[in-house]
């Protein structure tokens, strides 16, 4: 999941993770939200920079061939077992 592009996250930037939540939701309270978080390394990384850890921020407005996002869907115990 690595190495490809820096997934683009809905996250605001913060320096740090001092009152981030704890719940998996996205952090866009009281953060810089002109700048959005972007995950992981891409291409253009060091292969020793690819990390989940591993974080920058980007301006909201911005685009590049080394930012993407990850499309998500949630499994319902319904569609369980579905193809």
């Amino acid at each position: 999941m690595l190495g490809n592009v820096w997934e683009w996250v809905q996250d605001c930037w913060h320096n740090d993770y001092t009152g981030a939540p704890i719940d998996g939701q996205a952090w866009t309270k009281d953060g810089d939200c002109s700048k959005r978080v972007n995950r992981g390394g891409g291409w253009g990384n060091h292969p020793r920079a690819l990390r989940v850890s591993n974080r920058d921020a980007d301006p909201a407005s911005a685009n590049s061939d080394g930012l993407g996002f990850r499309v998500a869907r949630e499994v319902t115990p319904q569609l369980q077992g579905k193809p």
